[in-house]
């Protein structure tokens, strides 16, 4: 964690990911697979981005409120 000069570390087997983040302007996704950046989308503040920097082929679940996403690819 240190190497990556990340200041916090959120474990979504034992925390929710959205609560504990609660509005942030950017989450680099760093999950090993889809479930894990999904659960992490409830915790983007408005215009918030989601950064995926390691992305497995398992998809990214969008839920039906997220509409409202800005989706760059």
């Amino acid at each position: 964690m240190r190497k990556l000069d990340a200041r916090h570390y959120i474990d979504s087997k034992s925390q929710n990911p959205a609560e504990v983040l609660g509005g942030a302007k950017i989450i680099p996704g760093t999950g090993p697979g889809g479930k894990a950046m999904s659960s992490v989308l409830g915790g983007l503040a408005v215009n918030g981005k989601l950064i995926i920097i390691g992305a497995s082929d398992e998809p990214v679940d969008l839920s039906p409120n997220s509409s409202s996403l800005d989706i760059d690819q």
